[in-house]
């Protein structure tokens, strides 16, 4: 048996770019027959014997096993169930693969899946063996979680809390109710209930109300909490409902939700539903912590090509339009005006448009009035669904679940959905978050500009959370349906620990605090739920499981640092626009890009928008305008009446912004942002310089972090590490995340004002770090930081390099000597290295060894500042007098700073490592065995 790498298609783009080695996953290449089955089955079961015996050492000693219990759950799940039911039935599994055509890109495929399973469950239990070791060893110390199966979650603010600690909620969906399993993965419920477990317009059917009561006492029974009430919008197509209601369902029905929302009989079903379902089934639960999810994935669009669009709308909508233009205009000769029209009525002029609506309207006053509509018309169904629901369930928390590929940065808002109006009216905000590996495959998302920079795709994710936590910063962040271990429209077959671990960690420190993640696809015979796709989910891969529960575990561990992690103060506030979003479909593209870049910089980024600019603290908070190409007169006024007050204001593409009205009147525009910074609107990298060389001073964090590439001697700063800090009055000490995005090794120095910290310690396993450590791609760290105990840091300022000859003979060597000035520095390391290592070569000491004939530059550079000196060395043949020779020295020395850019990554230092990196992938898929496993 054997496991090499996948050099597929994104394996050879991550070689073009430059990515680390850790991110691709092994995969089993060994033989499929029943005695290497059997084989395997032994060897895990060995060492799942030998975890045992492991755990019950250190409970001995008094050491949190908590962690080692995720490892033991995920080993018997694939070990007893889930790898001998997909080796029994490999039909039903190739079945799977053939259902979705990105399943050929997995090369173990269904034979070869259980033999991968339990390879990876092999890799897990090593794993978890070893970390107790070290646990045993005293080399680490890991913190116990808190016991999720004593006492009741409560909802504090914008989390939860057990007793003293604050817990992060999760679970997947479908997830069974075995306690170790609730034990591992999290204790969150669910109950679903719709209009269809009415059987006529006065009753129940008996048996789903006999289903409904008993969901709930069982997730009572299990301590399952926060408990997640689904309501449901789906109609089947025998229900009787449709038989006796045809008309809501003719038109104006989209996905996820089967009738006109607009039809009043829909409104009657559902009071009628939460009069008879939900309020005894409450009465069942009590004071129990629960969410009512008021809509799954909503869209409305009406655009021509949008999701359902071709449904059309029913009269009923097209009458509510009719309102809605005539207490707008009062007079159809004012929309006539607008429009550039001679309707005689507002029906004239509804009718004139169909629905789905032509994009050539776009950018009109047309366009704006049906998508302003759309969104007020859906708004209306929201707060009709809450405050229903709070009428019946007082104690009810209501959640609207966006679907996250279609949030705040999609191309087009014409789907009714108003994230700012959804945000404020619903008491946990969120959407189900899409994150992506590089590694992925059947990536077919949106923008894949993301390759060109990170090890995994964070921008979505982070956009959402930074929005809503800004427009409601209380409300508890719920994600229904996080999609950060698999999605419809990506997979990653054998995904690594590193970037589920990454992946949660970057949700919790930006806000997320109730995760029901995307999906536990099994039963629990270990068959297939056909209700989702199961080819590289997480019930086919142990790595990725386990490292989800752990993940979990560390987190809740030490809730109430990580919690706090979470911006309370946002310094960089990015103006959001509704109406450009409509009117202009390259707007939220652009606004992506200045978010990224405001994002790396690590200064706390927040939203604001036309209602919220007032809010402002003008001297804690700076104004970032993006190119914003339709707005209205009033908030037009507002912008400048700001910047005209000598409010802090960045203004990003100016000669883009402000030229027509929100409906698409021509604006003749003035200098009013002359009191405004300005930038233009240019790519990433360059955007982040210029934004840090502006407010890293203004906005500056009680501990800095300057992040260079770890394998070369440049000290040009890279992006890429995303941090978060606060002050523990606890502990009197900084407490900060980092979480290395980035695609290379880079090495991290911190600095205070006053010099640089001597105390870091990792909280997760109680290690001590010095300033200088090291994180490789995907890497977590929690740490905190004693600001008290620092050393004033002396930066070097040059380099000097002396020789005491020139010229070698083949074989001969030469000790060069450099010396850092000042003396005192610091920072004492420097770098050798050889232009031509084929006629000179140099060690770590400096110590030269002639090679071949020819010359060679011999370069030192000091590793703090990257300052320089080289020296010219020519190579003869031979003399045969044994000795060295030669007189005087041409060196030369250079002051450079090698700060450079500020910022940016090199693309030649990228060649480097990428070049390097395809040097490794070759030899060690060369290799036939890289490791007994893996």
């Amino acid at each position: 048996m054997k496991r090499i790498f996948n050099l597929s298609s994104s394996a050879v783009l991550a070689i073009s770019l430059c990515m680390p080695m850790s991110v691709m996953a092994g995969i089993y290449d060994g033989a499929t027959n029943a005695q290497a089955f059997s084989d395997l089955q032994t060897q895990l079961e060995q060492k799942s014997q030998q975890l045992d015996a492991k755990v019950a050492e250190a409970k001995a000693l008094g050491l949190t096993t908590d962690y080692a219990q995720v490892s033991q759950t995920t080993i018997r799940l694939f070990k007893d169930v889930f790898a001998p039911w997909d080796r029994a039935n490999p039909q039903q599994v190739q079945a799977m693969y053939n259902a979705k055509n990105f399943s050929q890109n997995d090369p173990v495929g269904a034979t070869g899946l259980p033999f991968d399973e339990l390879a990876d469950a092999i890799e897990v239990a090593d794993a978890a063996i070893a970390e107790l070791q070290q646990q045993i060893d005293g080399d680490i110390s890991l913190t116990n979680a808190p016991d999720l199966s004593q006492g009741t979650l409560v909802q504090d603010k914008d989390f939860y809390r057990l007793g003293d600690n604050k817990v992060i909620a999760s679970k997947f969906f479908w997830q069974p109710k075995d306690e170790d399993i609730s034990q591992a993965f999290g204790r969150g419920g669910e109950v679903y209930y719709s209009v269809q477990d009415l059987q006529n317009d006065s009753a129940l059917n008996n048996w789903r109300r006999i289903n409904f009561q008993q969901r709930i006492d069982a997730e009572k029974t299990a301590n399952r909490t926060p408990i997640q009430f689904f309501l449901g919008h789906i109609v089947p197509q025998n229900s009787w409902l449709r038989d006796q209601y045809p008309q809501a369902f003719a038109s104006g029905t989209r996905l996820f939700t089967d009738y006109d929302i607009d039809n009043p009989n829909v409104k009657q079903w559902i009071d009628t539903t939460l009069e008879l379902q939900l309020t005894p089934g409450l009465e069942l639960l009590g004071d129990r912590e629960r969410v009512h999810m008021l809509a799954n994935e909503p869209t409305f669009s009406i655009r021509a090509g949008g999701v359902n669009a071709y449904r059309g709308l029913s009269d009923y909508t097209y009458a509510k339009f009719a309102d809605w233009l005539a207490a707008k205009y009062s007079d159809i000769s004012k929309l006539n005006q607008q429009y550039g029209t001679s309707y005689s009525s507002f029906e004239q002029a509804i009718d004139a448009y169909a629905i789905p609506l032509s994009m050539s309207l776009q950018g009109s006053a047309v366009w704006y009035d049906w998508n302003r509509f759309n969104m007020d018309r859906v708004n209306d169904w929201f707060e009709y669904l809450h405050t229903s629901v709070h009428s019946v369930d007082p104690l009810a928390k209501t959640h609207i679940k966006i679907m996250g590929e279609r949030s705040l940065y999609t191309q087009y808002h014409d789907e009714g959905l108003d994230f700012e109006a959804i945000a404020n009216l619903v008491d946990m905000p969120g959407v189900d978050s899409q994150m992506s590996s590089f590694d992925a495959q059947w990536d077919v998302r949106h923008a894949q500009d993301w390759r060109q920079r990170y090890s995994l795709e964070w921008r979505s994710q982070a956009m959402m959370l930074d929005f809503f936590k800004s427009i409601t910063p209380d409300k508890l962040y719920y994600d229904s349906e996080w999609h950060g271990l698999s999605g419809a429209r990506w997979r990653d077959f054998h995904m690594s620990a590193e970037f589920t671990r990454a992946a949660i960690w970057l949700a919790v420190t930006q806000g997320t605090a109730n995760f029901t993640s995307w999906v536990w696809n099994r039963k629990d015979d270990g068959s297939i739920d056909t209700r989702a796709d199961f080819i590289g989910t997480s019930v086919t891969q142990p790595i990725q499981l386990d490292a989800y529960g752990r993940a979990f575990k560390e987190i809740n561990a030490h809730g109430n640092q990580v919690t706090n992690l979470v911006p309370k103060q946002r310094n960089l506030m990015l103006y959001f626009s509704q109406d450009t979003a409509i009117q202009d479909p390259g707007y939220t593209q652009q606004m992506s890009l200045v978010y990224e870049a405001l994002k790396i910089t690590n200064i706390p980024v927040g939203f604001v928008t036309p209602k919220t600019l007032s809010q402002l603290n003008a001297n804690e908070q700076t104004l970032v305008i993006p190119p914003t190409s339709f707005i209205s007169d009033t908030d037009y006024q507002a912008l400048v009446d700001y910047v005209s007050a000598d409010n802090s204001a960045l203004v990003v593409g100016l000669a883009q912004s402000f030229g027509q009205t929100e409906q698409g009147q021509n604006r003749s525009t003035i200098d009013a942002f002359a009191k405004a910074v300005h930038i233009p609107a240019s790519d990433v990298l360059t955007m982040a310089t210029e934004i840090t060389d502006l407010y890293q001073n203004r906005y500056a964090a009680t501990v800095k972090i300057t992040a260079t590439a770890a394998q070369t001697a440049l000290e040009e700063p890279v992006f890429g590490v995303l941090t978060n800090q606060y002050f523990d009055e606890g502990l009197q000490r900084q407490v900060m995340s980092l979480i290395n995005t980035s695609q290379q090794a880079l090495q991290i120095q911190l600095a205070t004002d006053t010099g640089t910290p001597q105390q870091i310690t990792n909280i997760i396993n109680a290690k001590t770090l010095t300033s200088g450590f090291t994180m490789q791609p995907m890497d977590v760290l929690l740490l905190s930081v004693d600001t008290q105990t620092v050393t004033t840091h002396i930066p070097v300022t040059a380099v000097e390099l002396s020789a005491a000859q020139t010229t070698l003979d083949i074989g001969n060597t030469l000790q060069l000597v450099a010396n850092i000035i000042p003396q005192d520095a610091t920072n004492q390391t420097f770098t050798w290295q050889s232009e031509n290592t084929n006629v000179l070569t140099v060690n770590a000491t400096g110590l030269v060894t002639a090679v071949a004939e020819g010359s060679s530059r011999i370069t030192v550079t000091s590793n703090d500042g990257g300052f320089s000196a080289y020296v010219d060395i020519q190579v003869n043949a031979a003399s045969g007098s044994g000795g060295n020779t030669g007189s005087g020295s041409d060196s030369g020395t250079s002051s450079d700073g090698g700060s450079g850019g500020g910022g940016a990554m090199t693309w030649s230092l990228l060649l480097l490592f990428a070049l390097s990196l395809k040097r490794l992938l070759i030899s060690s898929r060369n290799a036939d065995v890289f490791s007994s496993q893996k």
